[in-house]
């Protein structure tokens, strides 16, 4: 008699897929999600270089959109000077990130930084837990949200580095702002 068994299912294709949900959680909450498949760089790694990218698509987003509030998610320091010129046009940016893998230089120019670990533990109960409540990982990023929301209001903002008003017209009328369209993620 031959027995067959399912193939086993290699660790980074369970990797790739606990990033997969995590993804269309953030788009599905209306997180615009940058990827980009990477290139083989050292054994058993990839690099994708999204970091140009992201700092591409945010200053581009900034000039379109005129948001109130760009939150980054990465800790690398190299967006720093993203962060300086983001501001620099008024606008509020927030960093989300893991305390460990926060930039010293990102974390003094970004408004306000949200830890992500206790929104990373949520979802790795969800994954891991076989009974009990399906909307542990929802509900909790609702409470991280909410707290965010709050420490956000009660907090005092510092102001830019520099701000760049627009000057009214010489004839005294008030020029009419373009109204921003609002984003909505892929489906």
């Amino acid at each position: 008699m031959n027995r067959t068994s399912a193939p086993t299912i290699p660790i980074w294709q369970e990797e790739r897929d606990k990033k997969n949900k995590f993804m269309q959680w953030l788009r599905s909450n209306g997180f615009m999600v940058v990827t980009k498949d990477g290139s083989p760089a050292e054994e058993g790694r990839y690099k994708a270089n999204v970091d140009v990218m992201m700092a591409i698509d945010a200053l581009e987003l900034s000039v379109e959109m005129r948001p109130d509030v760009v939150i980054l998610v990465t800790g690398d320091a190299d967006f720093a000077y993203l962060v300086v010129k983001l501001r620099r046009r008024g606008i509020r940016v927030e960093v989300a990130s893991v305390a460990q893998n926060l930039g010293n230089a990102l974390k003094s120019t970004a408004n306000d930084v949200i830890d992500l670990a206790a929104l990373f533990r949520t979802f790795e109960l969800k994954n891991t837990r076989e009974t009990g409540d399906a909307l542990v990982g929802g509900q909790a990023a609702r409470s991280l949200a909410l707290a965010r929301d709050a420490r956000v209001t009660n907090v005092q903002d510092s102001s830019p580095p520099v701000t760049q008003r627009p000057q009214q017209p010489a004839s005294g009328r008030q020029t009419h702002r373009r109204r921003r369209p609002r984003f909505r993620p892929p489906s």
